[in-house]
């Protein structure tokens, strides 16, 4: 099962084994790791995987803000200990509306039945049209209990 780590998209790092590495810095330890004989280098590979996927598809936006809101962006920031780039990236994701990517969760079963309005509207049926009305008629007609042919399992030996 593949291992979420932190990627640090402003720096271009990833987390692993607690320590931040770049894409070269992780490469070069998997490398080294080979090199020494250690071939335990899947959660290293995994964790260059994150990196790199994370890195692929990121588009750079440039902003022009006053004095004033930059200074404000950047103290927010350092408060939240956070690059300005990560609290813009997190104040942006808040702002916008979220994609349905699942199905909304599924309500617990009650042991009621749901209270629906009729899907149809009936009228008191007037002489005329009960005149015209065809009779319902079953499709299959019941079976003759005498008839032995058709009732040969219910015989008893």
């Amino acid at each position: 099962m593949p291992e979420g780590f932190e990627i640090d998209l402003d720096g271009e790092q990833v987390l692993f084994d607690g320590t931040w590495y770049s894409k070269e810095e992780l490469a070069r330890k998997v490398r080294g790791m080979v090199d020494s004989g250690d071939y335990r280098v899947a959660r290293p590979s995994s964790a260059l995987e994150s990196l790199q996927n994370g890195l692929l598809n990121l588009r750079t936006l440039t902003v022009r803000l006053p004095a004033e809101l930059a200074e404000a962006l950047a103290s927010a920031a350092a408060r939240a200990g956070k690059p300005v780039g990560a609290l813009v990236r997190e104040s942006l994701a808040h702002a916008l509306p979220q994609p349905q990517l699942l199905p909304p969760p599924l309500r617990p079963l009650t042991m009621q039945a749901p209270v629906t309005q009729p899907s149809t509207v009936t009228e008191p049926v007037t002489a005329d049209e009960a005149a015209s009305a065809i009779p319902l008629t079953p499709k299959i007609p019941k079976p003759d209990p005498n008839d032995p042919e058709k009732n040969w399992f219910n015989r008893r030996k």
